[in-house]
């Protein structure tokens, strides 16, 4: 059987039958996956390495919610600087300012090495904030891989997304809005005329 055609959902508490329904409906191979998935999770709740305050776990629930935004107006216009053939806009992370490229065509937005220094030494990021690393492919057809970490919050405008993950680029790179960003709203599109990004929660 091929396992990467398994569609396995891993949740501490799952029972077997839920587990069942969500993979690959080989009876015996699921319970083989559903005893090692068991086993694994009975060995991280008994290890002190992942016994952590809720308040510092990103994946607490009262903490993850990848991609909400909180507290927002249900329409806000923010202003865009044509400069280079590309639209650029202030983005608030950490009370501090920063100008991003509006990029569309990017799957996540990104932050440089060094603004990950400075997070890490205001606190704003720590190691539980950080993911998997993943592949992209850049416009010259190159694949890297960076880093990846999950800022507790962004905020364009008055608008405030929580819990965005973002992938780290050598200092020298520009920084990048991409669409994971955008997606939060429910409705998003460029007035070029007015040279505004429109965000929109209805």
């Amino acid at each position: 059987m091929d396992v990467f055609k398994i569609r396995a959902v891993i949740i501490i508490g799952l029972d077997q039958g839920q587990f069942a329904s969500c993979t690959s409906g080989d009876k015996y191979t699921d319970k083989k996956l559903y005893n090692a998935f068991i086993y694994l999770i009975t060995l991280l709740k008994a290890s002190d390495k992942y016994k952590i305050k809720d308040s510092e776990d990103p994946f607490s629930p009262q903490n993850y919610n990848e991609g909400t935004a909180l507290n927002n107006e249900h329409k806000i216009e923010v202003p865009l600087e044509l400069k280079g053939g590309v639209y650029i806009l202030s983005i608030s992370i950490c009370n501090n300012n920063y100008n991003y490229i509006l990029d569309s065509g990017a799957s996540e937005t990104s932050i440089t090495e060094m603004l990950e220094s400075k997070f890490i030494n205001q606190g704003f990021i720590t190691k539980n904030n950080y993911l998997n690393p993943v592949l992209y492919k850049l416009a010259d057809g190159s694949i890297v891989e960076f880093r990846r970490v999950m800022l507790p919050s962004i905020k364009i405008g008055n608008n405030t997304g929580k819990n965005v993950n973002v992938f780290i680029s050598p200092s020298i790179s520009p920084l990048l809005l991409g669409r994971n960003v955008l997606d939060i709203y429910k409705k998003w599109s460029i007035d070029t005329e007015k040279r505004v990004l429109i965000l929109e929660n209805y």
